[in-house]
């Protein structure tokens, strides 16, 4: 029972921990989306998150478990095709 309070822990840490960067990426789809940019889910969080960065002192962080999930859904996508 303990390895799964363990992971269930991990699991939660690491969303907490990526919540900033996840409302600030949502937000930046959004606005990237009303302004009709190319690609829009792409461009407006690259664009939001880079300015948030450079001009608030928030540190936007995106934990390594989350990180790996993406990096599978994309790998799934551009291999389906």
């Amino acid at each position: 029972m303990t390895s799964d309070t363990t992971i269930a822990a991990r699991a939660w840490g690491a969303l907490v921990s990526s919540l900033p960067l996840l409302l600030v990426g949502g937000a930046g789809a959004l606005l990237g989306w009303m302004l009709k940019l190319p690609v829009f889910p792409i461009t407006g969080p690259a664009i939001v998150v880079c300015l948030v960065g450079v001009l608030t002192p928030w540190r936007l962080v995106l934990a390594p478990e989350i990180r790996d999930i993406a990096f599978l859904i994309v790998g799934v996508g551009i291999g389906a095709g």
